[in-house]
C-alpha cells in the first residue's frame, strides 16, 4: 500500500461537502460534466465485482427545508438499468447532450427496508411523450 498516495486522496475528498439526500423533493442543478471515480474494492456489487461510481458537483436544495440552493458533490452508482438513478441521469444528459447546467427535480423515498428509491419525473415526461410518439 502506499501510504502518501492514500494520505493525498484521503485530503483531497475531505474538504468536500457531500450530497446525501433524506426522503424529500430536491431541485437540483448539475455545476459541471459528471466525473468517473476509480473503481473501488470498498464498494462491490452482488457478484464481488467492484462497483464504478460517478461524482457530480450540483447546486441542491431541499423543498421547505433549504433557504438556499447548497454547492455539494455527490457519487452516483454506475447500474445497468434505465430505471436506476444512474440510468435516469443518463437519459436526461442525453436528452441534453450533456449534464453541465441542467436544472431537474429529485423525488428520494425511502422503504421499510431503508433503501432509498430516486426518480427523476422530467425524465419520466421524457419517456411518456416518446412513448406517445411511437403509437
Amino acid at each position: 500500500m502506499n501510504y502518501e498516495n492514500e494520505l493525498k486522496e484521503l485530503k483531497d475528498y475531505k474538504g468536500k461537502d457531500w450530497f446525501k439526500p433524506s426522503q424529500g423533493i430536491y431541485s437540483v442543478q448539475v455545476l459541471q460534466e459528471p466525473a468517473d471515480l476509480k473503481a473501488s474494492d470498498d464498494l462491490k456489487d452482488a457478484e464481488g465485482k467492484a462497483q464504478l461510481q460517478t461524482e457530480l458537483h450540483v447546486l441542491v436544495q431541499q423543498q421547505g427545508v433549504d433557504v438556499k440552493p447548497l454547492e455539494k458533490y455527490w457519487t452516483v452508482t454506475k447500474s445497468k438499468t434505465l430505471a436506476g438513478l444512474f440510468g435516469q441521469l443518463m437519459q436526461l444528459g442525453t436528452m441534453n447532450k450533456g449534464l453541465a447546467n441542467v436544472k431537474f427535480t429529485l423525488f428520494v423515498q425511502i422503504g421499510n427496508d431503508k433503501k432509498r428509491t430516486f426518480t427523476i419525473p422530467e425524465v419520466l415526461s421524457m419517456n411518456t411523450v416518446k412513448s406517445e410518439t411511437i403509437k
